[in-house]
């Protein structure tokens, strides 16, 4: 399976998603209704409501922000990124008494493929699925950065690239500069505390999850022994 794809052969599974819509938007649209309040009684001379706005103005901006990302991804498909994990830690979570929150951060792997063609804005370039995708000017590995594209790269050439996206169209975004620098252009993920027992930094995992709230569907850890994918809970004893 590439990494990046949308997932259209199964339906997928929403309740985390939902439920997390569920807890941030009644939450923001009480805050932003007291704050509309507030700031009624504050235009008829009630100086006191000031407190009131700047707590329920604060709380509406940072739960609205998330109850957003988290309704957008119902209406979105989840999508998968292969690759490594490049750093594992946790730290106490304020909202849930103090108890801890365990994070991934997952580098996309880097590819070897074929450039299609060239365009003055960059090159389209054939990934190893046999899938189509887009690197633009910028991210291409390019030591002068006022030479044309098409002194950079030409037609056949083989190029390494990291995929880093794909946009409302379907089209990967590519970056064969980020691959050349090994620069780290993963996403942080939270996960579960049997998850992150399980997983050691360098493990090659494969992370389906809704691309605005980086909400996990599924996390898989690669297996030598058995050469494939399994849940990483797998073999969890506790």
């Amino acid at each position: 399976m590439t990494e990046f794809s949308k997932l259209e052969d199964r339906r997928p599974d929403r309740r985390n998603v939902i439920k997390m819509a569920l807890i941030y938007t009644p939450i923001s649209v009480v805050s932003l209704v007291l704050c509309a309040i507030a700031i009624g009684n504050i235009a008829s001379g009630e100086s006191g409501f000031w407190f009131t706005l700047v707590i329920f103005g604060s709380l509406g901006l940072l739960t609205g922000s998330q109850a957003i990302l988290y309704l957008r991804d119902l209406v979105t498909s989840p999508m998968e990124l292969q690759g490594e994990v490049v750093r594992k830690w946790h730290k106490g979570n304020l909202f849930f008494f103090f108890m801890p929150s365990y994070y991934i951060t997952v580098d996309s792997k880097i590819f070897n493929g074929t450039v299609e063609r060239v365009e003055d804005n960059g090159a389209y370039i054939r990934l190893e699925s046999g899938a189509e995708g887009f690197c633009p000017r910028k991210e291409l590995d390019m030591d002068n950065k006022r030479m044309r594209v098409q002194e950079a790269v030409r037609p056949g050439q083989k190029v390494n690239y990291k995929i880093t996206g794909i946009n409302r169209h379907g089209v990967y975004k590519l970056s064969c500069r980020k691959a050349e620098e090994r620069a780290v252009v993963g996403k942080i993920f939270v996960i579960s505390r049997i998850e992150y027992a399980m997983l050691l930094e360098l493990d090659l995992v494969k992370v389906t999850h809704y691309p605005h709230s980086a909400t996990v569907e599924l996390l898989e850890r690669y297996d030598e022994s058995e050469k494939r994918f399994i849940p990483a809970t797998t073999g969890a004893t506790f």
